[in-house]
């Protein structure tokens, strides 16, 4: 009986692998939003593109992105811009989008990267150890395209800080399990610093502006409150 017992369990695993072999190898067509990519965005005003600017970042991906998959390499997948959304329509296997998914967040985190001066506010909201919150970088004038900059901009915030302070305590975002309720914003990272909490959060609220804010917490403060910004 444990004989066939075990050759059943093969026998349902070798099927439940066969499947996944399979569902990594069907195509798939997602779409990808990288205008934040392909040109520099003002904060004021979306870019007009053109198919022509797609063209350094396609180059990039079909050669370093399962690069035997695309069809001018004689594969099935395809890769075509969509300018007017600012897009890229990609059809491929599973495997190859959770690449090109990785491929596009490094070159965010490059693209991104915060000068070091303006962390220096962060630093400073930390050695303050003050309940008044300060902006490294925000605008009440947005757009989608400076909102998704915004993220990318405290990803790579967030990046920074932990190569000084070491990987965050919390790393939530609104509404996931754990997000604290004393902390405002889109995005969380907090760090356990001398008996209170050092954070920096995405701020996404109208009317006060989206920002990435840096600021000290201890809970004789109270629940934080969104940062107005003045119009820039």
């Amino acid at each position: 009986m444990s004989c066939v017992a075990g050759y059943l369990s093969g026998y349902r695993w070798g099927g439940s692998q066969k499947d996944q072999d399979v569902d990594d190898a069907t195509i798939l067509v997602k779409t990808y939003y990288v205008r934040d990519l392909v040109t520099p965005i003002d904060a004021q005003a979306e870019s007009t593109l053109d198919a022509a600017a797609f063209d350094e970042l396609i180059g990039l991906v079909t050669s370093t992105v399962g690069s035997g998959t695309w069809a001018d390499n004689g594969g099935e997948g395809e890769v075509r811009p969509f300018p007017a959304n600012g897009a890229l329509l990609v059809s491929n296997t599973r495997i190859v989008h959770r690449e090109l998914e990785q491929l596009l967040g490094q070159l965010r985190r490059i693209a991104f990267e915060l000068p070091d001066d303006s962390l220096e506010t962060a630093r400073a909201a930390l050695a303050r150890k003050r309940p008044t919150p300060s902006i490294i970088k925000g605008s009440l004038k947005v757009s989608t395209d400076y909102e998704r900059v915004l993220e990318s901009n405290f990803e790579s915030a967030v990046d920074q800080l932990a190569r000084e302070l070491g990987p965050p305590a919390l790393s939530r975002r609104a509404g996931e399990r754990g997000f604290p309720e004393w902390a405002v914003g889109r995005r969380l990272a907090v760090w356990d610093r001398d008996g209170g909490k050092f954070y920096v959060t995405l701020q996404d609220g109208r009317p006060q502006g989206v920002a990435i804010v840096a600021g000290w917490w201890e809970e004789s403060f109270g629940p934080l409150e969104p940062v107005g910004l003045s119009a820039r």
